[in-house]
């Protein structure tokens, strides 16, 4: 079993019956603390090979002139590391000029290097009033969206990673009302975006924000609004479970063959009664859906979609609450295997992030 007084990882070396897809690797970052304060001293980025188990330090901010400013653990999805093609992108700010603590802003937006060279070049500085949330990239690695508060409203904004030039600046208040974005990503093409809207605590939010529930894509410019249809996201009672007819799936991604992937919550009929996900494929038209049954149990977090498309990343957390695992999902073979774990710590560090995958 894993102390929690130091940081160990354990890796599956050359797992066998698992290839992956030419080349692609799943980069992580764990980030460290030091003192009493909160506040991030180092983050480390790593690159794992699924099929062989290897893994590579490619990239550190130690005694870089910037810090990087990893997510800050919650339970609010806010991804602020993205990556695709072979653009690694973060949220970072200068270091001199970095007060500590859960400091968020003002931060830039930096492309960093992975061959070993530990750059960080600066795209853009961060838009918006408040610290940005849901950082993706385009499947090219050529643009980054992100979501942030503009004038009292949640805004997109888009910039080309080569310049850092503002590509698109939208408001999303008449779509968003009193809802936010739970997902945000880009169809496989890279045309348009998608994302999934979740409402907030019902003293808070009106009777059309709750009618807003759901996933829906878009053009960058919001133009073809489309709302995912009912029998694609609406959630299934599955064995031992009750589902919420108010909760519907949320689209993660597209998959091969013009599959759907989505994020379902259940809660157990029995017992505690805890929240569960469970991930389920289906095609375009809502037939044919498709439940992977998983080994581990509770709730996923930082799922991240290979540029393939087959697998996907996720952690867990077991139920003593001492470990946070690293699982790796074939969508094609249902294959589920367990890549590494870290010790479990909601508060201290290490903090462990999924930042997205290489496809070389």
């Amino acid at each position: 079993m894993l102390t929690p007084n130091r940081l160990v990882v354990l890796l599956l070396l050359g797992a066998p019956g698992f290839p992956a897809a030419a080349a692609e690797r799943l980069l992580y970052s764990v980030g460290h603390e030091e003192g009493r304060g909160p506040g991030f001293t180092r983050t480390e980025i790593f690159a794992l090979d699924p099929a062989t188990g290897r893994r590579e330090l490619v990239f550190t901010d130690a005694g870089l002139p910037v810090v990087l400013l990893p997510d800050r653990p919650s339970g609010i999805r806010s991804w602020v590391m993205g990556a695709a093609g072979n653009a690694v992108l973060a949220r970072a700010a200068e270091r001199r000029a970095f007060p500590g603590g859960w400091a968020e802003s003002p931060a830039g937006i930096y492309e960093l290097s992975t061959d070993g060279t530990n750059r960080a070049r600066k795209v853009t500085d961060v838009l918006g009033e408040h610290p940005l949330r849901l950082l993706v990239c385009d499947p090219a690695g050529r643009r980054v969206a992100y979501l942030n508060e503009n004038a009292g409203a949640p805004t997109l904004f888009v910039h080309d990673i080569a310049s850092g030039r503002l590509l698109g600046r939208l408001s999303l208040a008449k779509v968003f009302l009193d809802c936010f974005a739970r997902t945000l990503g880009w169809t496989a093409d890279g045309a348009r975006l998608f994302f999934a809207l979740e409402t907030g605590d019902v003293h808070v939010t009106s009777r059309a924000s709750y009618a807003r529930i759901g996933s829906y894509f878009m053009n960058e410019d919001g133009t073809r609004l489309e709302r995912v249809p009912a029998a694609q996201v609406a959630p299934r009672q599955l064995h031992d479970h009750r589902s919420n007819p108010e909760m519907p799936g949320e689209l993660l991604g597209e998959l091969a063959g013009g599959r759907r992937l989505f994020l379902e919550y259940q809660w157990r009929a029995r017992g505690d009664g805890r929240a569960e996900n469970f991930l389920y494929a289906v095609d375009a038209r809502g037939g044919n859906r498709r439940y992977h049954a998983r080994s581990g149990t509770g709730s996923l977090y930082g799922l991240r979609l290979s540029p393939s498309r087959r697998l996907i990343a996720y952690t867990t957390e077991n139920s003593a609450r001492t470990e946070e695992q690293v699982w790796l999902l074939d969508l094609d073979t249902g294959k589920e295997t367990a890549l590494f774990a870290l010790p479990y710590r909601p508060i201290k560090p290490p903090h462990l992030s999924l930042v997205g995958w290489l496809d070389r």
